[in-house]
């Protein structure tokens, strides 16, 4: 942060303030403009608004009562001059005595710039000193300001985070089921005549915090080579979808999940996915995986790919059991 003051003879004072917030202007600019927003940091460290109330709109007014620590109010109006979101504010605020005197009038600009996701703002502050005792008040401004920037910067970090943060929904706990020790066999569709072949492995399925589980599958593969697969499932409440990932030792392409669902009894969970076609072609076709829960210690994972003429194949089967 960096500021400038400049005083005259003539009881005015002028501060210029610069902070950079590591957030979109849209959210900074609405930190100043909602009154609910701006109650929380306006005026110097440990000064509360018991009153804040904003018309954010060319003409509409500002009023503000500061409380100091020792329960002193400090009331000013004001009014908005202009608007321009999220970029400009420009207001008017006149300071008050208790019984409504005027002591201070003050300009205020401020500019809003943001690259590469961060704001940078600039405040320019003007305050008139009308009677004597306002003009030690006024000497205060670039502390003032200064202590309000560090509380806005403080509010700014704790509603990002605030806003990244995400309560876990019941189809969080659905993926809980899925948690512990397991061992699978997997299984291909049998020629005519022939037995299925059987591939044996284990997994290990563990929890992210609240919202992600992870899968780490390690086991045999066609023709005696060992595989090691890795799994993410979560779910995105904002496009009410399970989603994931699915990576293998044995190929490059990652698959992500999308648009993934449970039926109605909440038993059987559909993911989508594209990946390289089987044909060997170069194309792309579109697969899902199908888990079933078939009880509390036994589900099951089928692969299927949709063919040309709209039908879904199933070409993979996999019986998942629990560690006793």
């Amino acid at each position: 942060m960096t500021a400038t003051a400049t005083i005259t003879p003539s009881a005015t004072r002028e501060v210029t303030l610069t902070r950079v917030f590591d957030a979109p202007r849209s959210l900074v600019f609405k930190l100043w403009t909602e009154p609910k927003h701006l109650a929380k940091w306006w005026g110097p460290k440990s000064f509360t608004n018991p009153v804040c109330e904003v018309d954010a709109r060319p003409g509409g007014a500002i009023r503000i009562v500061m409380r100091a620590p020792n329960g002193v109010d400090y009331p000013m109006t004001g009014s908005f001059r202009e608007i321009v979101a999220p970029e400009r504010l420009v207001f008017t605020t006149v300071a008050e005595d208790a019984s409504g005197g005027r002591l201070i009038e003050g300009l205020t600009t401020v500019t809003f710039a943001e690259h590469g996701g961060k704001t940078t703002v600039t405040v320019h502050a003007r305050a008139v000193a009308l009677v004597p005792i306002a003009e030690q008040m006024i000497k205060g401004m670039d502390a003032g300001w200064t202590q309000s920037l560090e509380k806005l910067a403080d509010l700014v970090q704790a509603t990002c985070q605030g806003a990244m943060k995400v309560e876990p929904q019941q189809e969080h706990a659905w993926l809980k089921q899925l948690v512990g020790e397991w061992t699978y066999e997997s299984t291909l569709p049998a020629e005519p005549g022939q037995s299925s072949p059987i591939w044996k492995g284990s997994e290990t399925v563990r929890s992210l915090g609240d919202l992600w589980v992870i899968a780490d599958g390690q086991g045999e593969m066609p023709g005696g080579a060992t595989g090691t697969t890795m799994m993410t499932l979560g779910y995105d409440p904002q496009r009410k979808q399970f989603v994931g990932t699915w990576i293998g030792s044995m190929m490059t392409h990652l698959w992500r999940y999308e648009d993934g669902a449970l039926d109605a009894a909440g038993r059987v969970l559909t993911l989508n996915a594209e990946g390289p076609s089987m044909s060997g072609d170069g194309t792309m076709a579109k697969y899902q995986d199908v888990i079933e829960l078939k009880s509390d210690d036994h589900r099951t994972l089928s692969a299927r790919i949709l063919r040309s003429d709209g039908t879904w194949h199933q070409f993979m089967t996999v019986h998942y059991r629990r560690k006793r």
